[in-house]
């Protein structure tokens, strides 16, 4: 009951300190709690409700601890939590239904972590975002039907291992407007990468900033695509194309 008396309380940092864990309902009497910040402390366990009754908050950080999986119950039925922070961690899995009572998350910060594998499907609804970061991981591979429930206006994949882009990668993503792949190992880029089997796509995708700087492109026939007439900023810079075909 540390924080009994404080229920006006909407800003808490705890940041800096030596953490290991966040027991359940540790919070729960911050009903009016917007901000929480935890960063760079040692965390490692999130127990089931530590944000019991935090149906205000708007912003957790939990930048630079050391979390290694992300569970369904972490962050369940905080309905107005907009931004969320988990870079630096140690982060291997997400569990599927991580985000399903979200409904109102808007950044998701999952760069500098561990993750290696995007799973096919790996989300069973659709998660609503401006702002999706999962650069500096070690993501190597890109499935068709991992975004196909992940609306998302700009997504970083940058710093990563990533090989190849394949076909129907970022299918039906009209609301896609900015994606960086840069600084991968990406070899080859399929000219469906970005499609869709709408006829009206041509008109609602939003495409504008396409980053695919320092890797190892040596043909472009991508950039033929139909649907990338949006296009407003392309970078090839630090690749190795020899020829520019007309």
């Amino acid at each position: 009951k540390m924080f009994l008396n404080l229920t006006t309380l909407t800003e808490l940092d705890i940041s800096n300190n030596l953490l290991r864990q966040i027991d359940s309902f540790t919070f729960m009497y911050l009903i009016n709690l917007k901000k929480l910040y935890l960063m760079r402390n040692q965390i490692r366990t999130i127990k089931r409700y530590s944000f019991y009754n935090l149906r205000n908050i708007v912003k957790i950080d939990f930048s630079f601890n050391k979390i290694e999986e992300i569970k369904e119950y972490h962050f369940n039925n905080l309905v107005n939590l907009q931004l969320l922070m988990l870079e630096g961690n140690r982060i291997i899995n997400i569990d599927k239904n991580s985000f399903k009572n979200v409904p109102n998350l808007f950044r998701l910060d999952l760069e500098l972590n561990d993750i290696s594998a995007l799973k096919e499907n790996k989300f069973p609804f659709v998660i609503y975002l401006e702002e999706m970061f999962l650069s500096n991981n070690k993501i190597k591979y890109l499935p068709p039907n991992f975004f196909d429930n992940v609306q998302v206006s700009f997504l970083y994949l940058d710093k990563n291992h990533i090989k190849e882009i394949n076909e129907n990668v970022f299918f039906n993503r009209f609301d896609l407007r900015a994606l960086n792949l840069s600084d991968n190992h990406i070899e080859s880029i399929s000219s469906n990468f970005y499609n869709s089997n709408d006829t009206s796509f041509n008109e609602k995708s939003k495409l504008e900033i396409l980053d695919l700087r320092n890797n190892k492109i040596r043909n472009i026939y991508f950039i033929s695509n139909q649907y990338l007439r949006k296009l407003m900023y392309l970078d090839l810079s630090y690749n190795f194309i020899e020829h520019i075909n007309k």
